[in-house]
């Protein structure tokens, strides 16, 4: 039996007990990547003393497909790890980060995941940093979508 996301913890660093820092980071790792990468990532964009949580998948996969292969293929865990997403981000939001307060951080299939996650909940977030990553399902698929990210910066990266 898998494993889920749900059992493994996430990495938190330097989380206060309430909103005092101006940004939080909501940070992602990619296939066969673990919080350390990201950790290494956060440093290597200056971002070290930023409060975050990191999210680490099972069996270090967020789905197991391509980011652009059917959502049936990647469907009951793509939508656990999006839960998981939403659980993070909400632990941010009880400890008073503002949705304005909160950059999403994700790298290949932690970008692919916080694309989907971020444009399913499009709101004015501090910003959104994709590298190598994309939304995801397969070409042709109706990607519209409903809502107003209201001026968020966002990053976008290929390799």
């Amino acid at each position: 039996m898998a494993i889920s996301h749900f059992e493994i913890e996430a990495v938190r660093l330097r989380l206060p007990s309430s909103s005092k820092e101006k940004v939080a980071i909501l940070a992602i790792h990619g296939r066969n990547q673990g919080a350390d990468f990201m950790i290494n990532l956060i440093d290597q964009l200056g971002w070290q003393n930023c409060p975050a949580i990191l999210p680490v998948a099972a069996e270090k996969s967020w789905y197991p497909g391509g980011f652009m292969e059917s959502l049936d293929k990647n469907g009951d865990k793509l939508n656990e790890s999006l839960k998981v997403i939403a659980k993070y981000h909400q632990e941010l939001n009880n400890l008073g980060y503002e949705d304005e307060q909160i950059l999403f951080l994700g790298f290949s299939q932690g970008a692919c995941l916080a694309s989907q996650y971020c444009l399913l909940n499009p709101r004015k977030y501090y910003g959104i940093v994709i590298l190598t990553g994309g939304y995801v399902g397969p070409e042709g698929l109706d990607w519209s979508f409903e809502g107003d990210f209201k001026q968020t910066p966002i990053f976008i990266s290929t390799s």
